[in-house]
């Protein structure tokens, strides 16, 4: 989700100078309800605790099998000298895909 730029600030400057209690309450009022909006679109477009994931780490000598979407980091712990020894592992609509690291044993 995208953050609309067209929302504007309300600074009014004259109604905090004015010196009228109303026009001040009103503008605090009009504040608030921005700084809310902004903040629940905000929290629309940036939510780590809907869509931030942090991946399953498994060492073991053999290739895991991640769930379907699931990204796996894998050490094998089987490497053999030149070889890689980390890898990501992913499950792509039931292909599994295995990317190796330049770091070899």
């Amino acid at each position: 989700m995208k953050v609309s730029p067209t929302k504007q600030v309300p600074w009014g400057r004259e109604d905090i100078l004015s010196g009228k209690p109303k026009r001040l309450l009103d503008y605090v009022k009009k504040l608030i309800r921005y700084l809310n909006e902004s903040y629940e679109a905000l929290a629309q477009a940036v939510n780590y605790n809907a869509e931030h994931h942090t991946p399953r780490q498994v060492a073991q000598d053999s290739r895991p099998t991640p769930e379907d979407g699931e990204l796996i980091v894998w050490q094998d712990t089987d490497a053999g000298s030149g070889s890689p020894t980390h890898y990501l592992v992913v499950n792509h609509g039931g292909t599994i895909v295995t990317f190796a690291a330049e770091e070899t044993a």
